[in-house]
């Protein structure tokens, strides 16, 4: 089993795997330098990799929770090949923790779904469990981003749009 945690201004993000995996690497980074469009602007966007290998035939659960901090709400969004939950305060701050979505682990690494649909809830995250088709290195990313002080409506989706760009690039 693998797990971190990451408090946030704006929620408490917890990622775990579990299974017969051997975690390769780990690594956080700061991403200092994403070309948002004009008029947009983020304090800070971070990712959070784990390399993980799965033997062929073995299983791998991955969980994604980010609980609020006080005064915060959460909703969920997704994207293209994406999940992401945005937060937001009464004073219009904003923040965002996103995950490639279930489908996208399965298009892109020789992976089945295992024990159904995968789980897309506010309250109990994102998580999904996979079977190995072929020995495979899976590299799972989450990114989080923030801005206290959006000026603007369009600054208010920075965030978001952080986290998207940031799991693409």
């Amino acid at each position: 089993m693998y797990e971190v945690q990451h408090d946030l201004p704006f929620a408490t993000l917890r990622i775990t795997i579990h299974g017969t995996v051997e975690t390769i690497g780990t690594e956080h980074t700061n991403v200092p330098s994403l070309a948002l469009p004009d008029g947009m602007r983020i304090e800070s966007c971070r990712t959070e990799t784990v390399s993980v290998e799965v033997a062929s035939g073995e299983s791998i659960s991955i969980l994604l929770v980010a609980e609020p901090s006080i005064g915060w709400l959460a909703n969920l969004e997704s994207g293209e090949w994406l999940d992401a939950l945005v937060f937001t305060h009464s004073t219009g701050a904003v923040g965002a923790v996103a995950m490639r979505d279930a489908d996208w682990f399965c298009q892109y690494y020789p992976l089945a779904h295992v024990d159904g649909a995968p789980t897309i809830d506010i309250a109990k995250g994102f998580s999904a469990t996979y079977r190995a088709t072929a020995p495979i290195l899976i590299n799972i990313q989450a990114a989080f981003a923030w801005l206290m002080k959006p000026e603007t409506a369009q600054e208010a989706l920075s965030p978001w749009y952080a986290v998207d760009k940031a799991l693409y690039s």
